[in-house]
């Protein structure tokens, strides 16, 4: 991890193993999870993430939201490889008032891909658990 830390070596040497790996189905899964173009920033994203990232506080938050009993909208594409779509029925069980919506055929950039079927699952949840009158 110390390499990954230095400015300009680790950013570089994460992009290199990343794309140059011998295992196919690694490559596919890091450096293109959804298509074999992507975002430009989409290494520099990756790489701060898991540099960056408190996973820890994470797990914490998970907790505290499924103790809240509050109204949770989970909206996952099934093709998603990055996190995979079993992570959204984890998510459904645990939240015991949430609402769960997996759109078919998109992946992790559904907001992207599938920005109308987004905004109905949106617009329902709101009418359906009265958050927001719609």
């Amino acid at each position: 991890m110390f390499i990954s830390s230095l400015p300009i070596i680790g950013p570089m040497l994460f992009r290199h193993l990343i794309t140059y790996t011998d295992d196919e189905k690694e490559r596919s899964h890091w450096a293109f999870p959804d298509h074999e173009e992507q975002h430009p920033g989409y290494l520099r994203a990756l790489f701060s993430t898991l540099r960056n990232f408190d996973f820890e506080s994470s797990l914490t938050s998970i907790e505290f939201i499924a103790k809240l009993n509050i109204p949770v909208l989970i909206i996952w594409g099934d093709k998603d490889l990055l996190i995979p779509v079993n992570n959204a029925y984890h998510y459904h069980r645990l939240y015991k008032n949430s609402s769960l919506t997996i759109i078919p055929g998109a992946t992790h950039m559904l907001l992207l891909e599938h920005s109308a079927q987004i905004i109905d699952a949106v617009q329902a949840f709101f009418k359906d658990s009265n958050v927001i009158n719609m």
